[in-house]
């Protein structure tokens, strides 16, 4: 059973990691790998200022 927080630590450890991609010079995004493909262009790196976290707790009323 989902309790918001657990929710909350989760958002939090998601977004923590998000933060820490977006800070890594290393890190191969999402973005960077859509541009690799349809571009053939190579880049790498995050991007800290794009960090957004949507979670939910779906549940059923019985």
């Amino acid at each position: 059973e989902p309790t918001l927080d657990n929710i909350q630590l989760a958002a939090h450890a998601l977004a923590k990691r998000a933060l820490d991609n977006g800070h890594d010079p290393n890190f191969y995004s999402p973005f960077a790998k859509s541009a690799r493909r349809s571009l053939g262009i190579n880049i790498c790196g995050g991007k800290p200022d794009d960090v957004t976290v949507l979670l939910a707790a779906v549940t059923s009323t019985s």
